[in-house]
């Protein structure tokens, strides 16, 4: 049975991404739409996919992690505990083997796949960005690592870790590209007053072969082979420039915001760039860097990489700013909500919860939707809910599950499949009593949505911490029932409370949940997974 998060995550991309229509100067809409989205919780940096496209791992640089995602599911099943800021990532071939780059501990860490331990540890190193295996002839496999503190590129054995070899950059060397064919490695620097810096790196003689001058602040560096570019992003000075291989500057042209990450199509025809100012994905035409057009992503978008799949790949933007990966792929847009504007305080939750598939809205007779996030939801619709932004639904309705007197198979795929399977999987519980009942149409209280989604990371093998102490919140007493659920989803991070005139901190356990809210609470669940 195909789960219903997977068609919100893979099914999407089954279109081929394809190049735009029309005259290279003309506008049109972006080819690529954010079409899904992951929460993976803290400041997510870098990203790298085993060759399946079936596991991401991400650096976390603020919870000190690098969390490993179900691409099929969208959800975090391990974190490796990396400290000091982890950043760059390379897997190795065999996919057996991550390395991490350390930024503030000066460190690049070897780590075991299967078991998470670290192996091996490079602590000749200062301050750590990017890393990329590369093959060089007579040498084998290096590692390859951009050092901010030391202003150099070092080769290091993926073996022990030592440094075999290293080169001079500019100021705070950044991103690497690599040619295989042409045996080149390209690093970017983003340089001092005199502005930013591309290197070419001759692997054969590990030699530098030549330098140039680039944009204020570069960033990133993305090789179109077919052309003979090199194509730069600028951060600071706000341009791209395009570097042929022999090392000269054939173009620099101005783009809206901050250009962060650059990645080319597989057809090499379009040319995204993460606006991270903005929350733009800005598409390009990568031979004039004329604008074709752009697509809202999260909170500062960063780094980019391609998820390969078996029918097309997705374009996966890294939100520095709100914790979240966005999924982008051809296809219809996923509207959002007139009545939830990116102004509004529950607008990243409810957006990506609705990209995952979890929540709807209400169509009015202008063709828009409206959320009604202050509104409050039914036990049922917080069974579904749960469900599919855990990824826990099948299609097939279970009519072999458990019932509820007052929830009959004839109500159908809802609420009657989703309830079934949050009780089978012991999300929700019925109310005590013979036949059993759920109530599915009573309104939903802070209190029972605690319960839930507490039950729902233990679900997902992923149970939140057992918590003890003092209450921390006015209204709820120390020998209330609840307390260690409470306790446990507010020590997670799952939920918060509100402070009164009196200074104090209440939860208000048995007011309703609003939509809003619930939305929130979910998105903090699934950034809490373990």
């Amino acid at each position: 049975m195909s789960r219903s998060c997977t068609r919100i995550l893979i099914t999407v991309a089954l279109a081929v991404i394809m190049g735009l229509t029309g005259s290279a100067g003309a506008m049109a809409a972006p080819s690529l739409h954010e079409r899904g989205a992951i929460v993976v919780g803290g400041e997510p940096k870098y990203m790298v996919a085993d060759a399946a496209g079936d596991t991401l791992y991400v650096s976390d640089t603020t919870g000190n992690d690098v969390a490993v995602v179900d691409v099929a599911t969208g959800l975090v099943t391990r974190r490796f505990s990396v400290p000091d800021g982890p950043v760059g990532l390379a897997l190795s071939a065999d996919e057996q083997t991550l390395f991490v780059a350390s930024y503030f501990g000066d460190a690049v860490y070897r780590i075991d796949v299967a078991t998470g331990a670290h192996t091996a540890t490079s602590t000749d190193v200062s301050a750590p960005w990017a890393l990329l295996l590369i093959d060089v002839p007579g040498r084998g496999t290096l590692l390859a690592v951009t050092e901010h503190h030391a202003d150099r590129v070092s080769f290091l054995d993926p073996g022990s870790l030592h440094r075999v070899a290293q080169l001079p950059t500019a100021y705070y060397p950044y991103q690497m590209d690599v040619d295989p064919v042409a045996r080149r490695l390209y690093v970017v620097s983003y340089g001092g007053r005199s502005g930013g810096e591309l290197m070419a790196v001759d692997l054969v003689t590990l030699t530098r072969l030549w330098v140039r001058a680039t944009g204020g602040g570069s960033f990133d560096v993305q090789i179109d082979r077919e052309r003979g570019n090199e194509i730069v992003t600028d951060l600071v000075g706000g341009t791209l420039t395009w570097v042929d291989s022999g090392g000269g500057v054939r173009q620099t042209k101005a783009v809206p915001g901050t250009p962060r990450g650059v990645r080319l199509s597989a057809a090499g025809d379009e040319l995204y760039v993460a606006d991270q100012a903005n929350g733009l994905l800005q598409t390009f035409d990568p031979v004039s860097g004329i604008a074709q057009g752009s697509e809202a992503v999260g909170s500062r978008p960063g780094a980019l990489t391609w998820l390969p799949g078996a029918e097309s790949p997705l374009l996966v933007v890294a939100n520095q700013g709100d914790g979240t990966l966005s999924l982008l792929s051809a296809g219809e847009p996923v509207h959002g909500f007139a009545d939830v504007p990116p102004s509004h305080r529950f607008h990243r939750e409810i957006r990506v919860l609705s990209l995952r598939g979890a929540l709807g809205g209400y169509a009015q007779p202008d063709g828009t939707s409206v959320f009604h996030p202050d509104a409050t939801l039914v036990r049922a619709q917080l069974a579904k809910v749960l469900v599919g932004s855990l990824g826990l639904h099948t299609e097939e309705v279970e009519t072999a599950g458990t019932a509820f007197s007052d929830v009959p198979l004839t109500t159908g795929a809802y609420p009657y499949d989703y309830v079934v399977e949050a009780a089978r999987l012991g999300i929700v519980t019925g109310i005590p009593g013979v036949p059993p009942r759920f109530k599915p149409y009573d309104t939903v209280t802070r209190v029972q949505l605690t319960r839930m989604v507490v039950r729902a990371a233990a679900a997902v093998g992923s149970p939140l911490a057992p918590a003890s102490g003092g209450s921390p919140f006015a209204d709820v007493a120390s020998d209330n029932p609840d307390l260690p659920t409470i306790l446990a989803a507010y020590k997670a991070g799952l939920i918060s409370g509100v402070v009164g005139a009196d200074g104090r901190l209440r939860f208000q356990p048995y007011a309703p949940a609003t939509r809003g809210q619930t939305a929130r609470v979910v998105f903090n669940l699934l950034g809490a997974l373990r």
